[in-house]
């Protein structure tokens, strides 16, 4: 879809879009009220998202708690700082 868009350009797309509204409305599948809210999907667009590994996870949780116990005054044998 990418590649597509880039070829048509950007002018090509916005008359397509709007020729597309307008048959919409010439045919009754749309009203012009229809077009006053519009929901953009942006579920492709690309987001800066860490996807958290189970190592990852467990090395925060480690850290979380020996956090937790040093402000508890809680003594801990060992902290794995380490092998984290």
């Amino acid at each position: 879809m990418t590649r597509w868009r880039q070829r048509m350009g950007k002018e090509k797309i916005v008359a397509l879009i709007q020729e597309s509204l307008n048959v919409a409305t010439r045919t009754g599948a749309a009203k012009p009220a229809d077009f006053a809210k519009i929901t953009v999907d942006t579920t492709v667009q690309p987001k800066a998202v860490a996807f958290l590994t189970d190592a990852k996870l467990l090395h925060r949780a480690r850290e979380k708690l020996v956090r937790l116990a040093n402000t508890y005054s809680v003594a801990l044998r060992q902290l794995y700082e380490r092998v984290g």
